[in-house]
């Protein structure tokens, strides 16, 4: 179900899809505590982080053991499957491309070379 919305729809589950993403990025929970024990959901803790550096957002171990391109390209689909406007989301399609271990085929070039800021 669409977090946003509460409908049930194809574009919601690449929305989950993205929330998948984005803890396997993090190692957070879906749903987080700040630092003053409110709890926020893990995409609003992504977009409040946009202009945040790479090392502030992703774990350690994800850091050590991807590389940064694999890491910028899942965040680039995280992103992209987290958008508030479902139809500016991916087909199921190409949501599921962003679990290419080898990412082949989850961003373009010019993809992987962004900052990390304009990816989450």
């Amino acid at each position: 179900m669409d977090y946003h919305t509460g409908q049930l729809t194809d574009k919601s589950d690449i929305y989950s899809f993205g929330v998948i993403l984005a803890e396997l990025l993090t190692r957070k929970k879906p749903i987080i505590e700040k630092e003053n024990g409110e709890k926020q959901n893990l995409s609003n803790y992504l977009c409040a982080a946009k202009e945040k550096p790479l090392e502030d957002i992703v774990d350690d171990q994800v850091l050590e053991e991807a590389s940064k391109e694999a890491i910028l390209c899942f965040a680039r689909r995280a992103q992209q499957c987290l958008d508030l406007r479902r139809e500016a989301r991916p087909t199921e399609g190409r949501g599921g491309e962003a679990a290419d271990p080898q990412g082949t085929h989850c961003c373009s070039e010019n993809e992987g070379r962004q900052r990390v800021s304009s990816s989450l």
